[in-house]
Formats: C-alpha cells, sequence, structure tokens
C-alpha cells in the first residue's frame, strides 16, 4: 500500500514531531477558543445594551466557530503524506479513496488517539477521532467549558450515499428530558433550546467538495 510505504520510510523525528502536532493540535483548540472567549467578552463591554438572546447568540456562535476551524486542523496520528496528518487530511483522503469503493480504506495511525499502532479505516477513524475529541471538549466532567449540547456534520451534498454522504455527531443523549421524549437538531426549540452555528466550511477534493457544520446548542 503506498501511504504505508511512505510513513515506513519516516525517520524517528518525523514520528516525535507528529506526537508532538497532535498535543499542539489540541492545545491550540483550547488556545482558540479562550482567544473566541475575549472577544466575546469584548464585545459585550462595547454594547453592555444589547438584548441577552443576542449576547448568547453572539457567544455561541464564536465558541462553535472557532471550534470547528480548530478541529479540523487537529492532528490525526494517520499520515496520508509527508506533513499531513490532520483531520481534513484524513476525510480527504477517505473521501478520494472511497468514492467509487464500497470499501473504507485503510491508513497507518498511531498516537494519542490509538491504542495500538497499526492500519485503521480512514472513513470511520476520522469520524471516531471527531467524536472523541468534541466528547471532551463539550461533555466531559474535566472540560473546562462544562456540558454544552453539540451537532456536528459532515456532508457530501453531490452525493449523499457515499462513505462520508451524510454522517451526524451530537451528545444530545447525554441530558434528560423531563416528562421523557429524546431531544434531536429537529425538535431542541420544543424544549427551550436554540442553536448556534458555526457557519459552513467546504473541503475541496478530487472527488467531490465535504462540508463541515458545528451547531451548538443552549437556553
Amino acid at each position: 500500500m503506498r501511504v504505508i510505504n511512505i510513513y515506513k520510510i519516516l525517520d524517528s523525528n518525523l514520528s516525535m514531531k507528529k506526537s508532538q502536532g497532535e498535543i499542539f493540535g489540541i492545545a491550540l483548540l483550547f488556545v482558540i477558543i479562550i482567544i473566541g472567549i475575549i472577544i466575546y467578552g469584548q464585545i459585550k463591554a462595547s454594547n453592555p445594551d444589547e438584548p441577552a438572546d443576542l449576547i448568547y447568540k453572539g457567544k455561541y456562535g464564536i465558541l462553535a466557530e472557532t471550534t470547528l476551524d480548530t478541529l479540523l486542523k487537529t492532528s490525526t496520528g494517520c499520515v496520508v503524506e509527508r506533513n499531513r496528518d490532520r483531520i481534513i487530511d484524513l476525510v480527504s483522503y477517505c473521501q478520494e479513496n472511497s468514492f467509487f469503493a464500497d470499501a473504507d480504506p485503510e491508513i497507518y495511525c498511531e498516537g494519542s488517539f490509538f491504542q495500538v499502532a497499526g492500519d485503521y479505516p480512514s472513513c470511520s477513524t476520522v469520524v471516531n477521532i471527531i467524536n472523541e475529541t468534541l466528547e471532551n471538549l463539550f461533555n466531559s466532567s474535566d472540560s473546562a467549558l462544562g456540558h454544552i449540547l453539540y451537532n456536528f456534520s459532515i456532508s457530501v451534498p453531490s452525493a449523499p450515499n457515499t462513505k462520508l454522504g451524510t454522517i451526524s455527531v451530537d451528545n444530545f443523549n447525554s441530558i434528560s428530558i423531563t416528562g421523557g421524549g429524546n431531544l434531536n437538531s429537529k425538535n431542541y426549540y420544543r424544549y427551550g433550546f436554540k442553536k448556534a452555528p458555526s457557519g459552513l466550511r467546504s473541503l475541496p477534493t478530487a472527488n467531490r467538495n465535504v462540508d463541515f457544520e458545528l451547531y451548538l446548542f443552549y437556553k
């Protein structure tokens, strides 16, 4: 496999840099979120009479936008080729190598996201990494941000039946609704939630564009 051969010629220095890149990517996520919150504070200070709803929407909108932009640049530990191991690189690899096939193309991965180094299916692996990252950020007792509901989507609008055609990652099942019922991206307003969008991000690949979007839900 071409990718594995490329990986095998990487020296130990590159492996060290890749591990450092993973740590840097996660740290960068928190730094950018903090910057976003600071910006929100400045906006609020300059508009003290702004309605509370607009303030909350601005706060969560900034958080959603900065989180998505940094998430896509986070290192995965899966080397597509030299200096390309970010989430967007792995998504691109998955899309380009699975578009005309039913199989999930494998790629060599190691690092903090993997207990055992080896070959992993690229499409399902990148979704798992995204899910784990968002879970740790918005749904972990150790998170400085606290518990925040989110819905992250990957879509290929022009080819919805492909491997990355329509994928949704969320933590709606992490809360209990009074009186029963299941919260989702369609009925959130019934339970008093509002949503803040990150805005659409589009990744051009050799086989159609892949779109990303993150929504945060708040009361």
